[in-house]
């Protein structure tokens, strides 16, 4: 007996529905990209049990002319491969032909920064402790990774340079520069840091201690932020990547060389870095759109251009 493709569509469905026990949504958007899939193998008169690399590349730039983004392109994809496994675990089918085609590049998303006052608001209003202080105020002023914030020593920090020696990815040890604000607050912290390590008999010197005399965890850093952030009533929800990608989008907007930025923040390459020209330009265009009397200009240049 001969079974069309909306048959194996539909013995597709049902196994997602009654032997997954997936979603109505998530069966509902499946049943819609097969659904399209369908349309292209019928209008193109294929046989979706024998098709070929070429035939499925046209499928793909069918799906493109079709007005699709190329998120949606790559969703498509997703369950066409999921309905062709389904299909070879059956015995359907001998090979999957959705293997022979790649998923379309996606872009990136860019990192999201906070505005200046935003951080400042999170920094005045939000942390209790010194050692609250001194962790936010130490990852917005240096940039660090939050796993390079904990793995800090007492011998990391040179006060009198301004300076911290951070062992980053790959074991590559750099100097990042920290501003007086947080030099301040972190000679403040280090004053109670004395107290409870004696206190909780502390042998190793790590420069961030929990209240259990052990090396801050970056679990525990994230929680102080979260902490933080809803005390200060920002309203969103902060990271530590966030404060990193704040440090130098601001970095970039204050006129640092991106050079600099790129050894900062300890990327291999330039153009790690350069994705953060494009979020200080987002950040320039909101400002401009919020703040400037013909902001207007802006919107309807970037429509007339898109």
């Amino acid at each position: 007996m001969v079974v069309s493709l909306e048959g194996d569509v539909a013995e597709f469905l049902n196994y997602l529905k009654f032997e997954r026990g997936s979603s109505a949504n998530t069966i509902r958007s499946y049943g819609a990209d097969l659904k399209r899939f369908v349309k292209f193998i019928k209008e193109s008169g294929l046989d979706h049990r024998n098709l070929e690399r070429r035939e499925m590349r046209s499928w793909v730039s069918w799906l493109h002319s079709q007005g699709l983004s190329q998120r949606s392109v790559a969703r498509n994809l997703s369950s066409v491969r999921s309905f062709y496994r389904f299909l070879k675990k059956r015995g359907v089918v001998k090979k999957d032909p959705s293997r022979l085609v790649s998923y379309p590049k996606l872009p990136k998303p860019l990192p999201k920064a906070l505005s200046v006052e935003e951080v400042m608001q999170v920094l005045e209003e939000g942390e209790e402790s010194l050692l609250e202080r001194a962790v936010v105020e130490l990852l917005y002023s240096t940039g660090l990774r939050v796993s390079e914030l904990v793995s800090l020593n007492l011998d990391s920090v040179d006060f009198s340079r301004g300076e911290l020696r951070v062992l980053g990815k790959g074991n590559k040890e750099r100097r990042v520069l920290m501003g007086s604000k947080a030099a301040e607050v972190l000679k403040a912290y280090l004053k109670e840091r004395s107290v409870i390590a004696v206190k909780k008999g502390v042998t190793h010197d790590a420069l961030f201690l929990s209240n259990r005399g052990t090396r801050l965890s970056t679990t525990t850093v994230r929680r102080i932020i979260n902490r933080g952030t809803k005390r200060s009533g920002l309203g969103k929800r902060v990271t530590p990547h966030m404060l990193r990608h704040s440090f130098a989008t601001h970095m970039l907007e204050g006129g640092a060389d991106l050079r600099v930025i790129q050894e900062l923040l300890g990327h291999s390459n330039l153009s790690t870095t350069q994705i953060y020209t494009k979020v200080a330009l987002s950040h320039l265009i909101e400002e401009y759109d919020k703040n400037h009397p013909r902001s207007g200009i802006v919107q309807k240049t970037k429509e007339k251009d898109s």
